[in-house]
């Protein structure tokens, strides 16, 4: 069902070395540490995934919209507050 989508493998890939980071951190005890991570890492995916979907709707200008927010919140999340 969602093999058409072109980023399908990518995607797939992404949640496996997820899960395996999730399982990694646990057996390692530090779960405090890898849940921080991961939800500083998530809170901008809602807007790739949301420019994504207006993208195959051909609404371009909500899609743009949402992945500036993206850029944005993804340096200001990554680049700023993970190294802090």
């Amino acid at each position: 069902m969602l093999l058409w989508l072109q980023d399908f493998w990518e995607h797939f890939t992404h949640h496996l070395a997820t899960i395996f980071l999730m399982l990694f951190s646990w057996f390692c005890n530090v779960v405090r540490v890898g849940s921080l991570i991961l939800c500083l890492h998530d809170v901008v995916d809602w807007t790739l995934e949301g420019a994504k979907l207006n993208r195959y709707m051909n609404k371009t200008f909500l899609c743009d919209i949402l992945f500036a927010m993206f850029t944005v919140g993804w340096f200001i999340t990554r680049l700023i507050i993970y190294p802090y």
